[in-house]
């Protein structure tokens, strides 16, 4: 997917689906960032906890935009997950993590 799908608003009008955003957050994310969302050391590479991450990303999404395009060491991921992939786990990590 190009980078350019995701310089407007995500999402769609779509309802996220909660399961399958677990399910990516498992499968792509939580390899770094902890299955509590915790973070960490990755190699030389300090992850940043999603405790919080509504607050850190008032706007999902501003967060969707950071997950597809990746920054600051967090790969990019438009790439590899589809836009309803991401608007997923991006529902589901503000949900769980806060």
């Amino acid at each position: 997917m190009a980078a350019a799908a995701w310089l407007g608003a995500c999402g769609g009008g779509r309802t996220p689906d909660l399961t399958r955003g677990r399910q990516v957050y498992a499968q792509h994310c939580a390899s770094c960032h902890g299955p509590d969302g915790a973070g960490g050391q990755v190699g030389r590479l300090r992850v940043p906890s999603l405790q919080g991450v509504s607050r850190l990303f008032r706007d999902p999404d501003d967060q969707a935009r950071f997950v597809a395009n990746g920054g600051g060491g967090m790969p990019r991921f438009a790439d590899v997950l589809s836009r309803d992939d991401i608007d997923d786990v991006v529902a589901w990590t503000r949900r769980r993590f806060g």
